[in-house]
């Protein structure tokens, strides 16, 4: 899930979510914000959680990562 900044929900913006797996390769998703969009939620139903590396988000301002737990 992907949470926009808080101090500009009123500009329209665009994130990529990115799912880097463990055997080396990724998948990815595009999604647009609409202006006040705070919310948007990424699945990747193909993807085993099992299987994740780490998360990245992009957007035109940054891009962060989550690493989750040790399966």
């Amino acid at each position: 899930m992907y949470f926009q900044d808080p101090k500009s929900p009123s500009q329209p913006g665009a994130v990529t979510a990115l799912v880097r797996k463990k055997d080396g390769t990724g998948d990815s998703l595009d999604a647009k914000l609409e202006a006040g969009q705070q919310v948007h939620r990424f699945e990747f139903p193909a993807v085993a959680r099992s299987a994740v590396e780490e998360v990245l988000f992009v957007t035109g301002t940054g891009r962060c990562f989550v690493i989750g737990p040790q399966a």
